[in-house]
């Protein structure tokens, strides 16, 4: 980032949002545990809308259910 410009005050006022999405590449499944969990209790999501969970193979295409509507 800091090669492209962006000032080191800029980088870390993100600095958390950036190693929590970043961690999420360590376990991709309970990353998207969690983004549903977080989908489904938003207030401004209304609670009839259906949100799953899936995981997407970027070679093959293949989408595997992690969490299916409740």
């Amino acid at each position: 980032m800091l090669e492209r410009g962006i000032s080191p005050d800029a980088i870390k006022m993100v600095e958390k949002e950036l190693k929590e999405w970043a961690d999420g590449f360590q376990n991709p499944e309970q990353n998207v545990r969690d983004v549903v969990k977080l989908l489904r209790e938003d207030p401004l999501i209304p609670k009839d809308v259906k949100v799953h969970g899936l995981m997407f193979h970027p070679r093959s295409g293949k989408l595997t259910p992690v969490i299916k509507d409740e």
